[in-house]
């Protein structure tokens, strides 16, 4: 039990250094400055660059598509941009069933909705 308050306590106290204090702010900027330079270097030896692939909003265009007018396309892809878009489209759109998207037709909205 004793272990635990004394862990307890530092963790505690680095907490509140690391927070509240500038005393801890030089060695973390030196440490993420070492860790970019070695993900950078381990890129550059390897030559390649890691792409997520995010397959979700690629097949939600594919079952989509036939259902949408040129002008619907155009805006679903302003809409799946980034996934902070889509979550945006989501609080907006998907959360009520009043609000009406001003150029998807109610029943494409209910679609994409129910595919997000």
């Amino acid at each position: 039990m004793k272990g635990w308050i004394i862990i307890g306590t530092v963790g505690a106290a680095l907490y509140y250094t690391a927070t509240t204090t500038t005393l801890l702010d030089t060695p973390i900027t030196a440490g993420k400055s070492v860790l970019q330079g070695w993900h950078s270097k381990i890129q550059s030896l390897t030559g390649t660059k890691i792409i997520k692939a995010d397959t979700a909003f690629s097949s939600l265009k594919q079952q989509v598509e036939g259902r949408l007018s040129s002008h619907e396309l155009k805006q679903l892809d302003t809409i799946t941009v980034s996934p902070e878009s889509i979550a945006q489209f989501s609080e907006q759109y998907c959360q009520s069933t009043r609000v009406a998207h001003p150029v998807i037709s109610v029943d494409n909205v209910r679609f994409i909705c129910d595919r997000l």
